[in-house]
């Protein structure tokens, strides 16, 4: 008999906090979670269901049930022997780690594990190994040795890459892209015939060379004075003075910063004839049909509207930009840390990498140097 009232008593008591939970579980509030299996300092393990502010709790090793009431970090047990009340200890996510007793029994289990970060959402690959300096024009990508100064051009596969060339004091690509490079010694002018180890001179002493579109210019070492090349072996037409620096359009149109940075101009087309179009600058950067220039005060960077004088501020500073042959501007922040990409809305960029130490656009085409391994990677949009 006294078996058969034990489990009637039991029976009835789970049909009591079983109509309990179910009477209060529709009152759902932002409580601690405190639902899972848990852990007592006497070795027991409880498992607790919880529905908003209300709970039950299941001890398999004798199957005791009993329920509860949460209000905040302060909870409350009922079971058929007994009464306790608790406070909870809580995580950052709000999950229960701990519950102390009234009792003097303790609940713990592991605080939840720290949110997986989230993925980049931008993707490189690494398609090259160190590095000294990368050219893009085309859809050709040019990378000189750091060791040897030699040059090699990028097969389109990963890892694979062919030498082409030796040292040269800088290369230049062309938006079609034609190699050009300027001898160790300033001495010449070289084309890369498409064959490697294959070149042809064609000018004589340069001090820089500027490439794009299917156009060639070459400052003179001794005047500073700009020349175009005509595309026969060592015809070149002087087109303008000295410049602290020149870049050129996609198109092949040419811009050039005066030698004490007071200005930004451009070129007529027609020798000698150039249009003042902008005031102070530091660097000058042109693509497609865009050129920018950052501020020498400030660094900001600021995109040429077309018209003389007319300018919109797009962007901070940066360690340096690069324009793709389809007008798109990239740039490194200052420290050298992410890769950003302009929107075209004036202030708007994405950062699409990490830790480069130089860009280089051609077309859609966008590839870097990783700063500190100097290894070569393609941006994959």
């Amino acid at each position: 008999m006294k078996n058969i009232l034990a489990k009637r008593s039991f029976v009835l008591f789970t049909i009591v906090i079983t109509a309990a939970f179910c009477f209060f579980a529709g009152s759902a509030f932002a409580e601690p979670d405190i639902s899972g299996q848990w852990q007592s300092n006497l070795g027991v393990i409880y498992n607790i269901t919880q529905i908003g502010d209300k709970f039950t709790w299941h001890m398999p090793s004798n199957n005791q049930m009993g329920f509860g009431d949460i209000n905040g970090t302060n909870v409350s047990a009922v079971w058929p022997i007994g009464y306790a009340t608790g406070t909870i200890t809580v995580d950052t996510a709000n999950r229960g780690i701990g519950i102390n007793w009234s009792n003097g029994v303790v609940f713990t289990r592991p605080a939840s594990p720290p949110p997986a970060p989230t993925p980049p959402a931008y993707t490189w690959q690494q398609i090259g190994t160190p590095a000294a300096a990368i050219y893009a024009g085309g859809n050709r990508l040019f990378a000189t040795n750091p060791s040897s100064g030699d040059i090699y051009e990028y097969s389109g596969t990963p890892g694979s890459w062919t030498k082409v060339g030796s040292p040269g004091n800088m290369f230049a690509v062309g938006g079609n892209g034609q190699l050009y490079g300027l001898s160790p010694d300033l001495s010449g002018v070289w084309r890369y015939d498409n064959t490697p180890m294959n070149w042809t001179q064609i000018g004589g002493p340069a001090s820089r060379i500027y490439a794009r579109g299917n156009q060639l210019f070459a400052t003179n070492p001794s005047t500073g004075d700009i020349y175009q090349y005509n595309h026969t072996p060592d015809s070149w037409t002087k087109i303008g003075g000295p410049g602290n620096v020149f870049a050129v359009g996609g198109m092949g149109q040419l811009y050039g910063l005066s030698p004490d940075m007071s200005g930004v101009w451009r070129y007529d087309g027609t020798p000698m004839s150039w249009t003042k179009i902008g005031g102070p600058a530091s660097k000058i950067y042109a693509g497609g049909n865009q050129l920018f220039a950052t501020n020498p005060s400030t660094g900001d960077i600021y995109r040429y509207d077309g018209t003389p004088n007319a300018w919109t501020k797009v962007g901070g500073p940066g360690y340096s930009f690069t324009v793709g042959g389809n007008g798109q501007l990239y740039g490194i922040s200052p420290d050298m840390s992410g890769v950003w990409k302009y929107s075209g809305t004036p202030m708007i960029w994405t950062i699409i990498g990490e830790q480069a130490y130089a860009i280089a656009a051609a077309g859609n085409n966008l590839y870097g140097i990783q700063s500190g391994t100097l290894t070569v990677w393609r941006y994959i949009p």
